[in-house]
């Protein structure tokens, strides 16, 4: 209840912010526009007004398709939404192509992680966008029961097992436990050894010291 009492007042506070900007364009730089929308829509997300935060967010892409902000934020506004309607997992996931009738492109976590893996200054944004694919995978599986929960879950340990392989590191001492215990809780799920990613590699400060030690 409090924190729903919070959503409300902030999100009025926005609401009226974005007013006084249309009245007086002086008033807000587009930047900031941009800014207090995309807090409108996580308020308007906690309090379960999905749709209405797609719009805040549309607003943005519409002009501004690259900004990763605002991509996250819509991807995070499916997920929230997931929990009610578990069929918003897989827009989360994969994003929302534009259409005819609505020209803007969301991406998703998918596309998301995609766009950001050559950049390292993105290299976190990256790893919560990986993180956040094996999660929304493991959520739809939940959803889902018989051979498709069976299914799904073994696709979010894949997920993971499979990035792993390629990164052992997995973004080290930030993620990579959070990596581990998703994968923990989706082998409980799906009735596995909960092993999760095993022991974690050395740390290049790690190897440097056993080499010296070594000599």
């Amino acid at each position: 209840a409090a924190a729903q009492s919070y959503y409300r007042k902030a999100a009025d506070t926005f609401v009226k912010l974005l007013d006084q900007s249309a009245k007086d364009p002086n008033y807000l730089s587009a930047a900031a526009q941009n800014g207090i929308r995309i807090r409108l829509a996580r308020c308007e997300s906690g309090l379960g007004e999905h749709s209405k935060a797609l719009e805040q967010i549309e607003a943005i892409l519409a002009t501004n398709p690259n900004t990763l902000e605002a991509q996250v934020a819509a991807a995070e506004t499916y997920e929230r939404w997931g929990a009610t309607d578990p069929a918003q997992y897989l827009r989360a996931i994969n994003g929302r192509p534009p259409t005819p009738q609505n020209k803007v492109d969301i991406w998703g976590w998918n596309k998301l992680a995609l766009r950001l893996q050559k950049y390292p200054k993105y290299a976190d944004l990256y790893r919560q966008a990986r993180y956040q694919v094996a999660d929304c995978s493991y959520k739809l599986a939940m959803a889902k029961s018989g051979k498709e929960k069976t299914d799904g879950l073994a696709k979010a340990a894949t997920l993971i097992e499979t990035m792993a392989r390629i990164d052992p590191s997995l973004g080290g001492d930030e993620w990579r436990p959070k990596y581990d215990q998703l994968l923990k809780t989706i082998q409980r799920a799906a009735g596995r050894k909960p092993d999760g990613l095993g022991k974690p590699p050395p740390s290049a400060a790690q190897t440097t010291a056993a080499g010296a030690s070594g000599r």
